[in-house]
């Protein structure tokens, strides 16, 4: 009885591993392609692509795919889902103008733009009165990598 109950077992975990609901296909390389070319490459496989985030990349191009999970070459189930990260390109924020306002009132515009204050440096200015900002460096406008420091 007891050998026809491991038999059985046997049978059934090789049948969902062959044949059945565990039967697993390589999951395709789609990482650095745009969304549309990633799900035709996984239609191929008789997969389909989940975007599940999207994530700045210093790396990938905005558009494209990041990483997936399963990753790479690892088994996901046929006719399974790929989920994946696509690429909302570099991290860029703009350096807001403040010129014109006070140190304290340009140290929170530059600190609510994602970016930090660097030194400040003090001008002469005909058009801007003393203890007001003239300036940032690098120019107002000018897209940066968040936490980097702006002079004014």
């Amino acid at each position: 009885m007891i050998v026809a109950l491991c038999v059985i077992a046997a049978g059934l975990a090789g049948w969902y591993v062959a044949a059945g609901f565990g039967r697993t296909t390589p999951t395709p390389d789609v990482i650095a392609r745009t969304q549309a070319e990633a799900e035709r490459v996984l239609a191929k496989s008789g997969l389909t692509l989940e975007v599940r985030e999207e994530a700045f990349s210093e790396d990938v191009p905005a558009g494209r795919i990041i990483s997936t999970d399963p990753v790479p070459g690892e088994g996901v189930r046929e006719q399974g889902t790929v989920g994946a990260t696509l690429s909302r390109g570099p991290e860029r924020y703009a350096v807001p103008d403040v010129a014109g306002m006070s140190p304290a009132d340009a140290t929170t515009a530059v600190t609510e733009a994602k970016l930090a204050v660097g030194a400040s440096i003090q001008v002469f200015d005909d058009q801007i009165p003393a203890g007001q900002v003239v300036g940032t460096d690098p120019a107002i406008g000018t897209e940066v990598r968040p936490g980097r420091s702006e002079e004014h």
